[in-house]
């Protein structure tokens, strides 16, 4: 198991903590836990994010994808939303419509990993959810295959399309960080960029709340037109080749 410590490590979490709950259920003798003595393996913290030619490459095969359908459109419109907002996987799959205000421009997410907290949108993610068809009955933004289900598995279609665009090895969460990284590659500081993905890793600063929104908006726009607009232009050349 050493070739894949992360799986191995988050996997004997998850059999501690059933071996955890037996014990207070009374299923097993107090003391009993064969996990807590098994050392995890080490892990190397990773920071992969996405240079311009790749998000090109990726762009390409979100577009061909929808336009070929051989991926759902509500996927290729997750990793696109993913990119285009920072949000973590469970913010963009769990997403209901009901907490997307397109007209501002703002998603208010009630419970994410770090409490409730609003998202900007550029005009690139807002069109993504413009484009998205609203199913009846169904409250979620990413449609699932069930009756009134969210898509619960984006890992397979991510696997054929980072084949596809030659990213092996890239998780959906470098998504998250190659948000980050645009942030920085237009000069955006660490607390604004941590303001903006909505985590505690990174320190706010004094800015009052009122200069946190307005520079916000403005941030998150300078993001989009850096490098993550490349997705975008190539959705955009790619729906207008298959229209002439």
């Amino acid at each position: 198991m050493a070739h894949i410590p992360y799986q191995a490590n988050r996997t004997l979490g998850v059999l501690c903590k059933m071996m955890n709950l037996a014990k207070t259920w009374g299923m097993r003798d107090r003391h009993t836990n064969p996990c807590e003595d098994i050392e995890l393996y080490p892990e190397r913290k990773r920071e992969r994010f996405l240079s311009d030619t790749e998000l090109q490459r990726l762009g390409s095969v979100l577009a061909q994808a929808e336009c070929e359908q051989t991926e759902g459109r509500y996927a290729v419109a997750a990793f696109r939303l993913l990119l285009l907002t920072g949000c973590r996987l469970s913010e963009i799959q769990k997403l209901e419509w009901r907490h997307v205000n397109i007209d501002i421009g703002e998603l208010h997410l009630p419970d994410s990993k770090t409490g409730a907290k609003t998202v900007h949108l550029g005009e690139p993610a807002a069109e993504v959810l413009r484009d998205l068809p609203r199913v009846a009955g169904n409250p979620y933004v990413i449609v699932g295959k069930r009756e009134g289900s969210y898509l619960s598995d984006l890992q397979h279609p991510w696997r054929r399309l980072r084949a596809a665009a030659g990213l092996d090895g890239v998780r959906i969460h470098d998504l998250r960080h190659t948000f980050a990284s645009g942030g920085l590659a237009v000069g955006e500081g660490l607390s604004m960029i941590g303001k903006l993905l909505g985590t505690r890793k990174f320190n706010n600063g004094p800015l009052c709340a009122s200069c946190v929104r307005s520079h916000e908006g403005r941030c998150e726009q300078d993001l989009r037109s850096a490098s993550l607009s490349i997705v975008w232009r190539a959705r955009r050349a790619r729906f207008e080749n298959t229209r002439a």
